[in-house]
Formats: structure tokens, C-alpha cells, sequence
């Protein structure tokens, strides 16, 4: 019960101070110096601020977060404001850095009009000269013609002539129709290199030099990569990498 009351009462201190979202150095001065008169042990006094002040922090963060990844834009003021929220109440930024640098060089690419593509440590294979700028979750697709049985028109009629002999005339013929649709051929992950499209899947992989790709499309869902010669590949990705493959495909 004892140890209860001086939680507390500690517990109440930080609410104080977080009032006004904003733990000066003097509120953090007053807390330190009400955790040692408590005798509250470090984990004990770290686990009611984490408690109190990670819920604030990921609120007041969370707006920004939100509109980052509405947008797929990161600029230098958000990341300013996520910063700032974050030196106020004294905690660390947490949040999916990869994604946010996806969004920084998609806002670059908007704010400027250029793409400027750093080297990333993948694991594949590369050859001579050739660096990675970028991975990502895939689902490699490709069109399939679909034959379609729908029954036979017209008949036959037999005559019989004799014991287990029966002639006919006419015939059956069966209907059908042909479709072209997409199917899945592996999931796996898609790297973009300065030399080709990779894509490591299970149970198969594919690749495209940049001397075999014709063009490409863009669509809500994937990117459509269009070859000299072959059936086109269908790349489903998610909303961010289809912009900064699209990118990326621009500059290399």
C-alpha cells in the first residue's frame, strides 16, 4: 500500500508537469528530485513516465505521421515538428525509418524535380559496377490466356441397322471462349539496381536489364514492366514503392 501511495503521488507530478505537453527543466529537475525523496527505484520511476509519456508522444506525433503517410511526402518542416514534439517531452523519436526516407526522396523529387539515389547494402547477388538502390515486398504477375468450356451446339441422330451397329448423322460441336487474365506467379521481394529489375521469389525469380525494358506503366496497385520481347512482367507493390520505383526507373 505503501509503495502504491508514493507511485502515486509520483504519477500525479508527471501528469503536472505534462499539463502543458512540454517538460521544462525545472518540471524535470522536480521530478527527479521527488523520485529520490520517494525512494522509487529507477525501473519503478521510468515505468510511470513511460506510462504517462509515451501515449502524449505518439498522439502529438501521430498527427504528423498521419499526413506523412497520407501524402507520401516527408519534408524538413515535419520532421522538424516530429523532432520538436519529441525534445519537448523528453523522449525518442520511434517510427519506421525506412518508409520515412521513402518519403523524403519522393518529397525531394517534388520539391526539386530530381532524384539523387543512394546505395543500399542488399542480399543478392550483384554484378561488376552494379549497386542497390531500393527493395521492397512484391508479387510478381504475368497475363495467362484462360480457355473457357461452355457445352456443344447442334447433336447427332443414331439409326440403328443392326444388332450393335447404330450410324449418325451430324455432329456436336463444343463452345468455348478465351480470356486473358493476370496470375500470380511468386511472391517475394523486388530490388531495383542501376543495372535491372531483380525480383527474388519463391517459387521462381525473374530479372530485367534496362537494355530489355521498352517502358513501363503505373497503376493504383503495381508498376507493368513492358520488355523487348517475352510476355510483360506485373509487379504489385504498395502505394509508396510504386511512386519511388517509378522514380527510380526515371533516373537510372
Amino acid at each position: 500500500m505503501f509503495a502504491f501511495t508514493k507511485g502515486g503521488k509520483f504519477g500525479r507530478a508527471v501528469k503536472k508537469a505534462l499539463a502543458d505537453k512540454v517538460i521544462t527543466d525545472g518540471e524535470l529537475a522536480e521530478i527527479e528530485r521527488l523520485q529520490s525523496e520517494l525512494g522509487l527505484s529507477e525501473e519503478k520511476a521510468k515505468g510511470i513516465l513511460r506510462k504517462q509519456v509515451l501515449p502524449l508522444a505518439n498522439k502529438l506525433t501521430g498527427r504528423v505521421l498521419d499526413r506523412v503517410k497520407k501524402t507520401r511526402r516527408y519534408s524538413p518542416d515535419d520532421e522538424e515538428e516530429i523532432r520538436d514534439i519529441c525534445r519537448q517531452l523528453r523522449v525518442t523519436p520511434d517510427f519506421d525509418q525506412v518508409s520515412m526516407q521513402i518519403y523524403r526522396k519522393l518529397w525531394e523529387v517534388e520539391a526539386t524535380g530530381r532524384l539523387e539515389p543512394e546505395p543500399i547494402e542488399a542480399d543478392i547477388r550483384l554484378g561488376r559496377n552494379e549497386v542497390c538502390f531500393h527493395y521492397c515486398p512484391s508479387v510478381w504477375l504475368q497475363m495467362k490466356t484462360v480457355r473457357e468450356h461452355h457445352g456443344y451446339a447442334g447433336g447427332s441422330i443414331g439409326f440403328r441397322v443392326a444388332k450393335g451397329v447404330t450410324l449418325r448423322f451430324g455432329r456436336a460441336v463444343p463452345i468455348t471462349s478465351t480470356r486473358e487474365e493476370l496470375v500470380e506467379k511468386a511472391g517475394g521481394d523486388l530490388y531495383v539496381t542501376n543495372k535491372k529489375l531483380a525480383f527474388i521469389g519463391q517459387p521462381r525469380s525473374t530479372n530485367v536489364t534496362y537494355g530489355r525494358l521498352a517502358r513501363w506503366e503505373i497503376y493504383s496497385d503495381g508498376i507493368e514492366v513492358i520488355k523487348n520481347s517475352g510476355k510483360p512482367d506485373v509487379f504489385r507493390l504498395s502505394e509508396a514503392d510504386i511512386e519511388y520505383v517509378d522514380a527510380l526507373l526515371q533516373t537510372v
